[in-house]
């Protein structure tokens, strides 16, 4: 307010209204926020629907990583599987410029970024892989940016395999929302994937009491 003299009840007046104006401001903004979370979660659900019903276990491993690529707008990812036989991660689908890269890529527990998630069991949320105590490495070819989320699959305690994603179409970093996103629907995937193995052993097991006379 300019080119007025304003008296002490005038600026009173006004400073309250603008206390109120703030609020106002804020409340609208925190209820934007609320809405676009509760849409992504509703997604989650959605998401988890989409695969429930999938049947042949490849197919379902590239749907899954395609999904979780889709919700948190990454354009590159891996879904790697826990050999407990070797004890090592194996690369069972790829999405991305990444493809040729990991094809035959093998990773000990323990080793590199999801190797210490398949140890650990807990989620990594990078920022910027250069300037992150537990990475400190320049950026790596066929990737854009230097964020990236790994987050564990597991039932329980049990670790079956690690969720990678990297590169936003957007060119920003993964943040927590992103990360508890991608864990909420992680979770609900590695149930999908512990069911479906058991669905095709028992329809194996159906063909062998048909076909098989022992």
């Amino acid at each position: 307010i300019t080119d007025r003299v304003l008296k002490e009840s005038d600026k009173q007046i006004i400073i309250a209204y603008c206390q109120q104006t703030a609020l106002s401001i804020e409340n609208q903004r925190l209820h934007q926020d609320l809405d676009k979370k509760l849409d992504r979660f509703a997604e989650v659900s959605e998401l988890t629907k989409t695969i429930t019903h999938i049947r042949n276990y490849e197919t379902l491993l590239q749907t899954i990583l395609d999904k979780s690529a889709d919700l948190l707008k990454a354009e590159q990812g891996s879904l790697m599987l826990l050999d407990h036989e070797t004890d090592e991660l194996l690369v069972e689908a790829k999405k991305g410029n990444i493809e040729r890269v990991m094809e035959k890529l093998r990773i000990n527990r323990g080793e590199g970024i999801a190797g210490r998630v398949a140890e650990f069991g807990e989620s990594i949320l990078v920022e910027n892989l250069e300037n992150d105590p537990r990475v400190q490495k320049k950026n790596r070819q066929h990737y854009k940016t230097r964020s990236f989320v790994s987050v564990p699959l597991k039932i329980d305690d049990r670790i079956i395999g690690v969720l990678n994603l990297s590169d936003k179409t957007s060119g920003e970093v993964f943040d927590e929302e992103d990360l508890k996103l991608i864990q909420s629907f992680a979770t609900h995937a590695a149930i999908v994937m512990e069911r479906n193995v058991f669905y095709n052993r028992a329809e194996e097991l159906k063909k062998l009491t048909i076909t098989d006379s022992l």
